[in-house]
């Protein structure tokens, strides 16, 4: 489709598609007359996520985009989950109920009344009731009543500011504390470097919101933005614990069953406590930081905001439940591997106590390595005194074979043998107190009594000896005197040796039982010993795991605080309607609607309708076309068009003729008329071309058919009775012959050679039979079809039918065709144009340098 053809698409159509987006206009204004405002608000929370410390590294978190991304992505998924939204909708209903009378920054007094006239009694019975409270706690809870400044004329908003000039002995910490406003902001609206104040400085220490709006020409008034008041309702005061309580309550009905109210309530749609209506809040990301952005919109006002902080409140509990919920598992998943691997090793370390204390092991290692230094030093000892035994034996035999002669000599011994034997025995005594290495004072004064007394005894001795013998002298010349005193040295180390030899073999007797049981007890231990080690490799190595996650439990549980940058704010006024949009919009799509179904209709028609879609669809040459008469006239010069497209005919049908070879001379030339389908239009074309024949000089027969009780949709006035004959279509119709058989009357058929032209029409082939001898007859032959009809198989057949006995392949005429649609048959379409109109034309046709005549230079 061309430009042309799409913009007289559009001016063929243009009532409707102008008419249907006024419609649809008008519709969505009348419908949005009373249209709900909506007011919105929103809050930004820090979230940590990136930039927030970690108590693992001690120094910000840092995480990969994936990772934050994951997170965020929770996050914003908490926002929309129906948990939160359940949570966030049972909070408004327990607070609405629980207010004693509506509150501007909670609920607006419409949507109060609403709610507890909806509200059945049953359910305003679960509510709990407040505790008491103090006077003084209702006074500060004096609500703030926005006053209504919609209509106030050329209003704006301003700051009204308290002064204060500062006393002696007052500092911006003290002015803090009697103004009730922070130091900072006191800083910041005075521009202040420095917290030090001079006396008689003049500060501001308050600011309120005011409005100023004219009240008559040049005058003006101010009005609050919020005042205090007490005169429409009680002051709220929403006790926490009743509150919790009555939301507790609420949960515990709503998920009893899915038939009770709050449970419906929750989940049809309702424009406050409806989930679907809380999920509309958008969450996102501001701009790859850590903060998220909430906003919410709602008819109320109060509930606007109310809804944004506990869908913070919300959020908070979830998120910190989820983030808890990761390492709660794996935390009591170690506690328990702890606690098994601790009864393990305590039961191990009981098994080595009761080893220990059944065998009297202190430490067995150190007990091993004493008694094996003990044996050592027992086995040089004993091997030391075995020498000393043996070479004091040795040194008494060669004394006392030279002493053999003395006399005396063995009354000595006799004497000497019971100071031997006791000196023996306290030796022995001695040896085994010195084995034991005494320590404690009674033992070592024991020992020493026994050398005390060993001493005495050599004493004793000695003086005997010294009785006994004089001096004398060996045969040798040796001093008796002197061999003596010798041999009584050997004899009392000859028995001390004895005993000592004694008393260490003794001892070697009982560390060789003490090997025996020290032996086997060391495996048993090593075994026992090995246990303990693997138990408490497994405890140590569980204790540090459950150490890891209790710190990323504490990590994730410190990450989970998220903090409050923005807080939700009550919006002062509802948004820009989008009435105006709306409407806007609603024209645009009727508008484009109907340019598509027009469009689309254009597509989808099957007509005819085109000249050159006449040739497509019938296969025949076009031989003219003739326009479709309007009753009402416009600007278009129909007698032009349809003179000019006759006179086509004419033309075309006089070359047809010339290349069938069929001369004018050879009267008269038989022209056949015919169409497949009734009511195409044969009698009128029929009619003109006979017109037009006789105007430019032929003599022309027409010969038409009638047919009993058939009174056509459409009749034509014939213009020359004279030669026009009309034939019966009865049952002789279908054996004519020829056409000369089919006029009867005498004076045509005496001039029958006369006529130039004979033009025969049929009836419609679909609905009729025609006689093959008459179209055989036909030197030419015209189909006329209708534009605004489709073309259909049958068509075809009786198409194929008429040309299975004409002589030529006939042309066909479309009949009723748009004038539009002539100008590529007769060029450019004779109308009224204006100049403006030419020049859009040549724009839209890009033919800017077209011109109409030859123009002078």
């Amino acid at each position: 489709m061309s430009i042309i053809q799409f913009l007289k698409l559009i001016k063929k159509n243009i009532i409707l598609i102008l008419i249907v987006p006024f419609i649809l206009g008008t519709m969505v204004w009348y419908l949005t007359r009373h249209e709900t405002k909506f007011y919105s608000s929103k809050t930004t929370i820090y979230t940590g996520v990136g930039s927030g410390l970690s108590m693992e590294s001690l120094g910000a978190s840092r995480l990969d985009f994936f990772g934050s991304k994951v997170i965020f992505s929770n996050i914003l998924n908490i926002f929309k989950a129906r948990e939160t939204h359940k949570e966030v909708a049972l909070r408004l209903l327990a607070q609405g109920l629980t207010l004693n009378s509506w509150d501007p920054q909670y609920i607006s007094r419409r949507s109060y009344i609403k709610l507890h006239k909806q509200t059945p009694q049953y359910i305003k019975d679960l509510v709990a009731q407040n505790q008491e409270s103090s006077l003084e706690d209702l006074i500060q809870n004096t609500p703030l009543i926005l006053n209504d400044t919609n209509n106030l004329p050329d209003k704006q908003l301003i700051w009204a500011n308290t002064f204060y000039n500062v006393m002696p002995g007052e500092n911006l910490f003290s002015l803090s504390e009697k103004f009730k406003v922070q130091a900072s902001e006191i800083m910041n609206w005075n521009k202040l470097t420095s917290t030090q104040l001079n006396e008689g400085q003049k500060l501001i220490v308050n600011r309120t919101k005011k409005v100023v709006y004219s009240i008559f020409p040049n005058g003006h008034d101010t009005i609050n933005l919020y005042i205090p008041d007490t005169s429409y309702f009680i002051a709220t005061s929403i006790d926490s614990l009743s509150f919790e309580k009555t939301v507790e309550r609420f949960r515990r009905y709503s998920d009893a069953n899915d038939t009770n109210y709050i449970y419906k309530l929750l989940n049809k749609g309702h424009p406050f406590y409806g989930m679907g209506a809380i999920s509309k809040n958008s969450a996102k990301r501001v701009q790859g930081s850590d903060l998220v952005s909430i906003s919410y919109k709602s008819s109320d006002p109060g509930i606007c905001k109310q809804t944004l902080i506990f869908l913070i409140y919300a959020f908070e509990k979830n998120y910190r439940s989820l983030n808890s919920n990761q390492s709660d598992h794996i935390v009591a998943y170690f506690q328990k591997k702890v606690k098994e691997s601790a009864a393990l090793l305590i039961a191990a370390e009981n098994r080595l106590l009761e080893f220990n204390q059944t065998n009297n092991i202190i430490n067995y290692y150190e007990q091993t390595r004493h008694i094996s230094d003990q044996k050592e030093q027992l086995d040089s000892r004993f091997s030391d005194e075995k020498m000393k035994y043996s070479a004091a034996d040795s040194v008494i035999n060669i004394i006392e074979k030279q002493l053999k002669n003395l006399s005396g000599i063995s009354s000595l011994n006799n004497n000497l043998l019971r100071y031997r034997n006791d000196i023996s025995d306290i030796t022995y005594k001695i040896a085994i107190n010195e084995l034991n290495n005494p320590t404690a004072p009674k033992a070592i004064d024991a020992l020493n009594k026994l050398v005390e007394e060993r001493e005495a005894i050599k004493a004793q001795i000695s003086r005997n000896l010294d009785s006994t013998f004089q001096i004398q002298y060996t045969a040798e010349g040796v001093n008796v005197n002197d061999l003596l005193s010798m041999w009584l040295t050997k004899v009392i180390e000859y028995e001390e040796s004895k005993a000592t030899l004694a008393a260490l073999y003794d001892r070697k007797k009982e560390f060789q039982k003490t090997y025996e049981i020290f032996a086997p007890l060391g495996a048993k231990l090593k075994r026992i010993e090995r246990e303990i080690n693997v138990y408490e490799g497994q405890y140590m190595s569980h204790l540090q795991s459950l150490n890891q996650a209790m710190l990323k439990q504490q990590n994730i549980e410190f990450r989970s605080n998220t903090k409050v940058v923005d807080p939700p704010f009550f919006p002062l006024g509802a948004e820009k309607s989008a009435r105006t949009m709306m409407i806007a919009a609603s024209i645009i799509v009727g508008l484009v609607l109907t340019l598509f179904i027009v469009i689309l209709l254009e597509y989808l028609d099957e007509t005819i309708k085109y000249p050159k879609r006449a040739e497509k669809l019938t296969g025949l040459k076009l031989i003219s076309g003739y326009p479709i008469l309007f009753k009402k006239k416009k600007a278009i010069n129909y007698d032009f068009i349809s003179n000019r497209t006759i006179e086509m005919l004419i033309q075309n049908m006089r070359g047809a003729l010339k290349r069938n070879k069929i001369s004018e001379k050879e009267k008269p030339i038989k022209l056949l008329v015919f169409s497949t389908q009734i009511t195409d239009g044969k009698t009128l074309i029929q009619e003109r071309l006979a017109v037009e024949l006789r105007r430019i000089g032929h003599k022309v027969l027409s010969l038409n058919y009638y047919k009993e009780k058939h009174k056509p949709k459409y009749s034509h006035k014939v213009e020359n009775l004279t030669d026009y004959v009309e034939y019966p279509v009865d049952e002789h119709y279908f054996n004519q012959k020829s056409m000369k058989e089919m006029v009867h009357n005498d004076a045509l058929l005496s001039e029958w050679y006369t006529f130039d032209y004979v033009i025969i029409e049929l009836p419609a082939g679909i609905q009729n039979p025609f006689p093959p001898d008459i179209v055989r007859d036909a030197d030419f032959g015209i189909m006329v079809a209708r534009a605004n009809r489709t073309w259909q198989k049958a068509d075809i057949a009786s198409l194929n039918s008429f040309k299975e006995f004409l002589k030529y392949e006939p042309e066909v005429l479309l009949n009723g065709v748009n004038p539009e649609f002539l100008q590529d048959i007769i060029g450019e379409i004779p109308r009224d144009r204006s100049r403006i109109r030419r020049i859009i034309k040549k724009i839209v046709r890009l033919q800017v340098f077209e011109r109409y005549q030859i123009k002078k230079w």
